[in-house]
């Protein structure tokens, strides 16, 4: 097997398509601790992609495109909406122990037989500088998850006339 590509630690905005779409047989990807601010994430056709610990903007939703049967795509310890599902010959290897926003869209994917494990509800995000402590709401939820740890980047200096 090749080795895997990572889409790590990412603040991700398309207006005009997916924040990122793994599209025709894009294989091999661990998508891991970002955020999608616009349109989502989706995966067509590829083997062994795991997204985990990731975060989608109100609304946003995980595409699920065409997946063949045993493609090995692990999808877990993400907040999301749901899954837009479109004719899925399989549902991957592991889809579970997610945070959905939407509770009627749990319930759809409890119908596609996955997310057993998952709940929905509000994030409940922490707030750093008021310790940190994730809501009441979202208690069950937080132990999955890890931080993901924003490191603001430097301005570049202002060039002189």
């Amino acid at each position: 097997m090749r080795s895997s590509r990572s889409l790590a630690n990412n603040r991700w905005r398309c207006d005009h398509g997916w924040d990122v779409d793994l599209d025709d047989g894009s294989t091999n990807y661990v998508i891991t601790n970002n955020v999608f601010l616009s349109s989502g994430l989706k995966w067509r056709e590829g083997y062994n992609r795991t997204g985990d610990n990731n975060v989608f903007a109100d609304g946003k939703m995980m595409s699920v495109h065409v997946w063949p049967a045993n493609s090995g795509d692990v999808f877990t310890h993400n907040i999301f909406s749901g899954y837009l599902p479109v004719s899925p010959d399989a549902w991957g290897k592991q889809l579970d122990y997610n945070l959905f926003t939407i509770a009627s869209s749990l319930t759809a994917a409890h119908g596609y037989g996955v997310d057993a494990h998952s709940a929905s509800g509000a994030a409940g995000f922490v707030d750093p500088t008021d310790g940190g402590s994730c809501s009441s709401e979202a208690k069950a939820w937080c132990h999955w998850t890890t931080s993901i740890v924003c490191t603001p980047r430097p301005r570049p200096a202002k060039r002189s006339a």
